[in-house]
């Protein structure tokens, strides 16, 4: 069967953290890098899957500065990039 691509990374997200131990790269790898609108989407079908809040599984599963990164990349707070603020200078 074929899930769709959030299915999928949220079947992923259970796999890393169910049992003894958390599988960091691999949430490391599906979390980090993804836009605000992506981000979202796999909250939502995180949920959707697993009936779990995706950030409070993060702070369960992880610790240290992992957990601070990870939470911060599952909040989705990136900024949209400006080229008038974003210069050399700054």
């Amino acid at each position: 069967l074929a899930l769709l691509p959030f299915d999928a990374e949220s079947w992923l997200i259970r796999k890393a953290t169910r049992g003894a131990g958390t599988d960091e790269r691999l949430l490391w790898s599906i979390v980090c890098g993804r836009s605000n609108k992506d981000m979202e989407c796999l909250k939502k079908a995180f949920f959707k899957y697993a009936d779990k809040d995706l950030t409070v599984l993060l702070k369960k599963e992880t610790g240290g500065d992992l957990e601070d990164f990870l939470i911060m990349c599952a909040q989705a707070i990136e900024d949209a990039y400006d080229p008038e603020i974003h210069t050399e200078a700054k």
